[in-house]
Order: structure tokens, then sequence, then C-alpha cells
């Protein structure tokens, strides 16, 4: 009976030469080239590079955040202050118009007060 030979290692074909060859490698015999095929792991530079970028981008984001949060409150502030301007000068309109009906107010009574005063004579 034919024995199955479950060590043997897998026939390979390599994406640069195209030679065949039993190997449980992850190189070709031939050429050198790597069988396993996707991206190639990542070199400590470009590691530092990466980290470099991304550390970029953070500090540029949290930058920018703080930036568009003051630049906010700085309008929250401003629209405080115009609404308290515009309220003061509401009030300040209000307290004129009071004034000046009272005036009215005042000037009619002593129009009415001449009046009987006449008409008492």
């Amino acid at each position: 009976m034919d024995e199955i030979n479950n060590d043997a290692a897998p026939v390979r074909i390599c994406p640069r030469c195209s030679t065949q060859s039993e190997t449980a490698g992850e190189h070709c015999p031939h050429c050198g080239a790597s069988f396993v095929r996707g991206r190639k792991p990542w070199s400590k530079r470009r590691k530092r590079i990466a980290a470099v970028i991304a550390g970029v981008l953070v500090l540029g984001g949290g930058t920018a955040g703080i930036v568009a949060k003051v630049s906010h409150d700085d309008r929250v502030a401003e629209d405080k202050a115009a609404a308290k301007a515009a309220a003061d000068r509401a009030a300040a309109a209000e307290r004129a118009a009071e004034k000046a009906a009272q005036a009215k107010k005042d000037a009619q009574e002593a129009e009415d007060k001449l009046e009987r005063e006449i008409r008492k004579i």
C-alpha cells in the first residue's frame, strides 16, 4: 500500500521567477523572493515616519480644536455683550418714555389746576 507522506512540503510557485519548489520556507530558493503575498513588514524608519505623521496630525487637530473653541467663546462673549448693550438701550429708552409720559401728565395736571383756579373766580 502507498503511504501518504503528510510531512512533505507543499509545492510552491515563485511569483517573481515562476520556479516550482517543494519548500517549507517563506522564500524562493532560486531567487529569494517571498512566497507570502501582501504587504511587506514595516521597517523601523517607516514606523518612525508614520508615528511622526500621526503625532503631527494629532497636534494639528488639537490645535485646530483649541482655536475653534477660543473663537467660539469670543463670539459668544461678543453676542452677550451686544445683547446686554441692546437691553440697556431699550431700558434707557423705556425710562425716557416714562419720564416723557410723566412730564406730559404733570403738565396736564398743572393745566387742569390752572383751569380750576380760573373757574373758581
